[in-house]
């Protein structure tokens, strides 16, 4: 069986022809390979890092703010309680 090889193609030449745009097809498989690469180096980059861990941190810090109202809310009613025991 033969291996099928896809192809990316400018759409504008296979709708409008050759005036609009050269017909330079690239083989799927490079440009993929090519753009996995490229967002490889992206987000190992530090800069991206420090971000990613700048969010997340954020986040965590408004859960936990978040967390702690809840927890005094619900042991108010269980503070209530003891202090009637």
């Amino acid at each position: 069986t033969k291996k099928r090889i896809r192809y990316y193609s400018c759409s504008n030449f296979r709708n409008k022809g050759s005036k609009v745009c050269s017909a330079n097809s690239v083989r799927a498989d490079v440009i993929e390979d090519y753009v996995m690469k490229q967002i490889l180096e992206i987000v190992k980059s530090d800069k991206v890092i420090q971000r990613v861990v700048a969010r997340v941190n954020q986040e965590n810090k408004v859960d936990g703010a978040a967390l702690h109202h809840d927890l005094a809310y619900k042991q108010q009613p269980y503070d209530e309680v003891q202090i009637k025991i």
